[in-house]
């Protein structure tokens, strides 16, 4: 592997601009806005740090003790880090339906709008080169279909579709290069980033229980997840809402030696978006499950469902009349990993 150029920083937790017209604003929900936009400083191929970054874990107390016992009626997890050769297949399927009203009185009129969004990526952890981790990210399937009024149903393989693409990681950058051994290019880097976050460095529910070689939660207690990590275990792709709360409650063992563990799983999220001179608002709630592997940490799977609400909010002294908006509609989420 030759060495890393100075290359192009992204930062992936970027959000996209909407299209201008109404309508399209409503319902087209882009993968990237303008709320943050990339930084550019270089070549192409390097995902800025905010990609997956756990938070560091305190060490060990001192009168820590190998034969320390856990909580009563704690659940216990092991951790097994990621290591060269380990390899899995995330499948991901999106739906989304949003029945909207466009206008008032007589220039009102119902839409409606349809969204699915489809991956399958098979990751591989390679072996590290000079210290740095390095993952092979295959894309078997990355597509997008919406279905709008008077256009119908159209369906847009991503950038990323049916490459195989290396990633290294040195400390907290994210350098991208194609089979040929090249850097990809911006917009490639971009798609691949957005997977590429919900990865993280180490699996999630590291950062989300307690340090310690054996893990544990409590069933029926209530634990808080922030930030990236909220976002890596929900898998929203829609850039622009930001991750509010998440709330995850373990349920008892069927079983005392059950292999998995599962989460009842609240989440809600917000966000908003210029366009032209008007706002987009948007906000949903999603509940369901996380299921979390106990012997390695890692999640088997996750389906969340609920509900999503979009408010176009026209500027003092518009005509809110012609500019008004409004739509609301189930959102399902389901992301099942499998180790082949």
């Amino acid at each position: 592997m030759r060495t890393h150029p100075i290359a192009r920083h992204i930062q992936t937790n970027c959000t996209s601009g909407l299209p201008l017209v109404v309508l399209a604003v409503l319902f087209s929900l882009p993968t990237c806005g303008q709320a943050n936009e990339p930084s550019t400083t270089g070549a192409t191929g390097t995902l800025q740090a905010a990609v997956g970054r756990l938070p560091g874990h305190a060490p060990k107390a001192a009168d820590d003790t190998p034969d320390k016992k856990l909580p009563k009626d704690a659940v216990s997890f092991k951790r097994l880090a990621y290591k060269p050769g380990d390899r899995f297949v995330a499948r991901t399927r999106l739906e989304l339906k949003l029945n909207a009203r466009l206008g008032v009185g007589f220039l009102g009129q119902e839409v409606t709008y349809r969204r699915e969004e489809e991956e399958v990526l098979a990751v591989t952890i390679l072996p590290e080169e000079d210290g740095d981790l390095r993952r092979s990210l295959e894309f078997k399937q990355r597509r997008t279909s919406t279905t709008l009024p008077i256009v119908g149903k159209e369906t847009e393989d991503r950038r990323v579709a049916g490459k195989t693409l290396t990633v290294t990681t040195k400390g907290n950058e994210h350098t991208i290069y194609n089979k040929s051994g090249r850097e990809v290019n911006e917009k490639v880097a971009k798609e691949a980033g957005y997977s590429l976050r919900i990865l993280g460095r180490q699996p999630v529910f590291f950062a989300v229980l307690p340090p310690g070689e054996e893990a544990y939660a409590i069933p029926g207690k209530t634990i808080e997840v922030q930030g990236e990590d909220a976002r890596r275990i929900v898998g929203l792709p829609f850039e622009e809402l930001g991750v509010d709360s998440l709330q995850l409650t373990l349920r008892p063992l069927d079983k005392k030696d059950s292999a998995v563990a599962i989460f009842d799983a609240n989440a809600s999220f917000s966000g908003s978006t210029i366009v032209g001179d008007s706002q987009l608002q948007l906000t949903a709630s999603l509940s369901g499950e996380v299921v979390v592997m106990r012997n390695t940490m890692r999640m088997a799977s996750v389906e969340l469902s609920g509900h999503v609400d979009a408010q176009h909010e026209p500027t003092p002294g518009s005509d809110e009349g012609l500019l008004s908006a409004t739509g609301s509609g189930p959102l399902v989420i389901r992301r099942k990993i499998t180790d082949s």
